[in-house]
């Protein structure tokens, strides 16, 4: 059976699915993967009067989970991936939809003189770009427990507790003025490895007036050849690992456009992409279901584990969607 053929009866039969954040969709099971163990050098803690530095590699990571008690709703995977930028920036996104993602950004800044473990949260929300700014307000590394509140309006406005039961496992609790604004419970599917030590320097990023790292972004052209009958999404998938012929690979990133009736390409940004070497997949999605289906149905066209080595500026990517799901 040719390949393409083989990793589509697969793909229908049942197999696990790549992993896509759905918004509006009850909680579910995580699609967890392998569990990995990382490693990302020493435990870190409290050095030079920054407490905390042991979250960075308990952090450093892929991780998988549902989502839940959102303004957005719930989701029933949620993933972000975990890695360092330059010589003491964490950061990773989560792509929700056109005008919603997640960015988490972990660095050492200056608070009233004072240098601490600073998390900065930021994306679109509804359209709206945020970026707010939280600091280390308590930590214990024996546990695993980091908890960080509002750099400006204390935690009685914003308090976000990460804790890690286990290498593994995180929970990752967060209250906008006292109310439930995110609950994410996850696990690491793959490592990522940071320097040891990271960060590299105990140097300040500033007093919260920097930018975000710059990052390359990836534009990934999808090309098929059915025109479009109706206005479809056309997805962009990055994995570490390929996705044929089981399609159980988790995506690093996952990013969609609306292309409409008549298309027969459609290009997707993914802004802010980590360096590294990637799988990318492009899924024409007709029927508009892969949010919720995770795997391509009849009448999609696919174009499945295109190389890429990503760099640290903008690059371009062409997938060729030549096969449609009978």
């Amino acid at each position: 059976m040719p390949m393409r053929h083989l990793w589509l009866a697969l793909l229908l039969s049942g197999c696990p699915a790549v992993s896509i954040p759905d918004a509006g969709l009850d909680a579910g099971a995580v699609d967890s993967g392998v569990l990995m163990t990382v490693d990302a050098g020493a435990d870190g803690g409290t050095d030079a009067g920054v407490a905390g530095l042991g979250f960075f590699p308990r952090l450093a990571g892929l991780w998988s989970g549902p989502g839940s008690m959102t303004p957005l709703g719930n989701f029933p995977v949620m993933f972000v991936d975990f890695r360092g930028v330059g010589d003491g920036f964490l950061f990773g996104q989560a792509d929700i939809d056109a005008t919603n993602t997640l960015r988490f950004g972990f660095s050492i800044e200056t608070y009233g003189g004072v240098d601490v473990l600073a998390y900065r949260n930021g994306g679109y929300f509804q359209g709206v770009l945020r970026d707010s700014r939280t600091k280390l307000v308590e930590s214990d590394e024996s546990v695993g427990r980091y908890r960080f509140c509002s750099v400006d309006r204390g935690c009685a406005y914003l308090d976000a507790l990460f804790t890690f039961s286990t290498a593994d496992r995180l929970v990752f609790d967060v209250k906008v003025r006292g109310n439930p604004h995110l609950f994410w419970s996850a696990q690491r599917v793959e490592p990522r490895t940071l320097p040891a030590p990271y960060p590299a320097t105990l140097t300040s990023k500033g007093d919260g007036s920097a930018p975000w790292p710059t990052m390359g972004t990836l534009s990934a052209r999808v090309n098929w050849t059915q025109a479009l009958a109706a206005d479809a999404d056309v997805w962009v998938l990055a994995t570490t690992t390929a996705c044929f012929p089981t399609f159980g690979c988790t995506a690093s990133r996952s990013v969609k456009v609306r292309a409409l009736a008549g298309a027969t390409s459609a290009t997707v940004q993914v802004p802010a992409f980590h360096a590294g070497t990637y799988k990318l997949t492009g899924v024409v999605d007709r029927d508009s279901n892969l949010a919720a289906t995770r795997a391509p149905s009849s009448g999609d066209s696919v174009a499945v584990d295109s190389d890429l080595v990503m760099g640290t500026q903008d690059q371009s990517a062409m997938l060729q969607a030549l096969y449609t799901v009978p």
